[in-house]
């Protein structure tokens, strides 16, 4: 089904108008100038009255003005060229993948080991079943793991791998919560009960400290895979309007910067975070109620324990998710060309989807492949940890089998769906900046 078939009543946010972009390329500017001045302000208020909580704020306040200049500077520039960056071009899927095939020859042994970090198996590889109770057992039992490894660094005088390695474990279990297990409930092919996917999805919701169910899943199921699929009614690109400030049209440059900065400033992640609360909390009854206790429960930690609880959960809850939500938001999905008409089909709104596959070619040399292993195990795995954790890989097939559940693992039914030969091919990336790369360079032809 091509993009010429498809009704060509699509309709396109208007443009702003040039006084309006303006408006918006110089407030970061004054923005920044006004974070730097008061930090500076805090700064000397700190030297001369010795209040510790001024030094803080000073720093958070300089950092936020550096975000903000950096935002404001892409707007000012924003014809700057990425040469040499355009590496996000999905190219159609088939059973072998040139990248995959190369780690043929490593040990039979490890073949396992790297189908579940890069999410490509190879052609002959026997499924791996999925079983929904050993999902959430290993999840919460990896948030407890994680809490007690940061915890122990902590206490134990800050070993900086031990917490590191605790922290990245809290945060991928909570992704994965998030991405794989509470979305499946809301489609309710968890565990193919739809009671059972519900209370699930009710818990998750308390437990993440997200949105909650009973907001989700009417938005997930009737703007994100209805009729308002990456229109401005659409979560995701809600999302990057709201709290990125992405628009139609923006150039590349622009928004790459805006996403290298902005989920890292102080501002953006009280935003977030505030929403989210806010979100959470807003669902009355036994949600509210469970919330309640949830929060009271961590409050009284964070108040006995606050820097442990502090480094062990909330920046793992907030600040390290709050990120993975931002950039998943750019990588999820790739905006269709203004040629495009409404989405009205599941194989047309397929399209804007890749699957997102991590890993790089195993090069032959030796010196080669010790560069290869400490790239993948420094770079792609905590990006597949972090912002593309489970099934969450292969995001394509879900669009076009959102019923499908998790019963067959879908890494591997999207491997028997190539097989069987798909009407509309499947695309794929690899590696986190060749997804990212392709959605904001969608963004720009927009």
């Amino acid at each position: 089904m091509s993009w010429e078939n498809q009704n060509k009543s699509i309709t396109l946010k208007t443009v702003p108008s040039t006084t309006a972009r303006r408006k918006c390329e110089i407030c970061p500017l004054v923005q920044g100038l006004l974070w730097g001045t008061t930090a500076l302000m805090l700064w000397h208020a700190s030297k001369i009255l010795g209040i510790p909580m001024f030094t803080f704020s000073a720093y958070l306040g300089g950092w936020q003005a550096v975000c903000s200049i950096a935002v404001g500077i892409s707007g000012v520039f924003p014809r700057i060229a990425l040469r040499g960056v355009d590496r996000g071009a999905a190219f159609v899927s088939h059973v072998s993948s040139p990248i995959r095939e190369s780690w043929r020859y490593l040990p039979h042994w490890t073949q396992s080991s790297l189908t579940l970090l890069s999410g490509k198996p190879l052609a002959e590889q026997i499924p791996c079943p999925t079983f929904p109770r050993r999902m959430l057992i290993i999840s919460f039992s990896e948030i407890a793991i994680g809490v007690a490894l940061a915890w122990m660094a902590i206490t134990g005088g800050g070993c900086w791998s031990v917490l590191s390695l605790g922290v990245v474990l809290t945060a991928h279990a909570l992704r994965y919560l998030t991405l794989v297990i509470f979305h499946e409930c809301s489609h309710l092919g968890f565990t193919g009960n739809a009671l059972m996917d519900t209370l699930i999805g009710r818990i998750l919701g308390v437990v993440t400290l997200g949105q909650s169910w009973e907001s989700y899943r009417p938005d997930h199921s009737s703007k994100h895979h209805g009729k308002g699929f990456m229109t401005e009614d659409d979560p995701t690109v809600s999302f990057q309007r709201k709290f990125l400030g992405l628009q139609r049209g923006m150039s590349k440059f622009e928004s790459l910067t805006r996403l290298l900065f902005l989920p890292l400033s102080p501002q953006f992640q009280f935003h977030l975070t505030t929403v989210r609360l806010v979100s959470c909390w807003g669902e009355p009854g036994w949600h509210r109620l469970g919330l309640s206790l949830f929060l009271t429960s961590l409050i009284a930690l964070t108040l006995s324990w606050p820097f442990q609880m502090l480094v062990a959960w909330w920046i793992p809850c907030f600040v390290i998710t709050n990120i993975g939500l931002a950039v998943r938001s750019c990588m999820e999905h790739v905006y269709p060309p203004r040629s495009a008409g409404k989405l009205n089909s599941r194989a047309a709104r397929a399209i804007c989807t890749h699957a997102v596959f991590f890993g790089s070619a195993l090069p032959s040399s030796t010196l080669g492949r010790v560069g290869w292993i400490c790239v993948m195990l420094f770079y792609h795995l905590p990006a597949r940890a972090l912002f593309c954790p489970g099934f969450s890989v292969v995001h394509d097939y879900h669009h076009r089998k959102p019923k499908a559940g998790i019963l067959i693992n879908p890494i591997f039914a999207r491997q028997v769906a190539l097989e069987g030969g798909p009407t509309e091919p499947y695309t794929e990336v690899w590696s986190l900046h060749a997804a990212i790369d392709a959605g904001l360079r969608s963004l720009s032809e927009a």
